[in-house]
């Protein structure tokens, strides 16, 4: 069970203002909206933005943005008068190349062996890990 609690002190999760667009702003399909990491990851931090600099198209975007720990973003967008939903995806668009145990030992990144699988994005540098049970 998550909750949810405002806070405002904290700024947004990329250093983005109120009305500029996120990092990466870009609009993704519903089928990459349901296939991304809405559906089966947790996120860290929620957003409401009134985008007004940075996007190209209507003269304001409203934005509900969920974030997760990876510092990506998967946001929705309302027309109240379409009656339609846009779906947008922010931060690094990810490049994962699979890093070997010896990569990883020697860069000191913990490797749990046979299973274990290290990625690393090679746009924003950033490290997952999982257990695939293979």
């Amino acid at each position: 069970m998550n909750k949810i609690v405002y806070v405002a002190d904290i700024k947004s999760f990329d250093g983005t203002h109120f009305n500029d667009a996120p990092v990466g702003l870009r609009e993704i399909t519903e089928e990459d909206f349901a296939k991304g990491p809405f559906f089966h990851m947790c996120p860290t931090h929620t957003e409401y933005k009134q985008v007004t600099r940075g996007h190209k198209g209507k003269c304001m975007l409203a934005l509900h943005i969920f974030w997760f720990q990876d510092k990506t973003g998967i946001a929705m967008s309302a027309d109240f008068w379409k009656g339609k939903v846009t779906y947008w995806a922010c931060g690094c668009d990810h490049k994962y190349k699979e890093l070997s145990y010896d990569e990883c030992k020697e860069r000191k990144i913990s490797h749990h062996g046979m299973c274990w699988h290290v990625k690393e994005c090679q746009i924003c540098k950033h490290v997952t890990s999982y257990d695939s049970g293979d």
